[in-house]
């Protein structure tokens, strides 16, 4: 179940609530993209930063799957948000298989 153990997570703020740190990693990784000017275009420069914001989402996902899987499971029979999040990142090749932490 502790497949994620061998990462670290922190945050830039160690005063931060648990429930603001998600909209704390949306914002930083919101200006990596866009280089902190906001824009309704994404430059092709920002390509560089997808892989990193792919892992972040993926481990969202995974903390999600192991530590809440009642609320997981229940939300994903509805929506179907990680097995389509899968999915985009296989087609585009965003992360390599053996990155993933989780299988649905």
């Amino acid at each position: 179940m502790d497949n994620l153990s061998e990462y670290e997570f922190s945050y830039s703020d160690s005063d931060t609530e648990e429930s603001d740190w998600s909209s704390e990693d949306d914002d930083l990784m919101a200006r990596a993209v866009t280089g902190g000017v906001q824009r309704n275009t994404i430059p092709l420069s920002a390509g560089k930063f997808f892989g990193s914001i792919v892992r972040r989402l993926h481990r969202v996902f995974a903390h999600a799957y192991y530590h809440h899987r009642p609320q997981f499971d229940q939300f994903e029979a509805e929506t179907h948000l990680c097995q389509r999040f899968n999915v985009f990142v296989v087609k585009f090749a965003l992360m390599h298989s053996n990155q993933f932490l989780f299988k649905l």
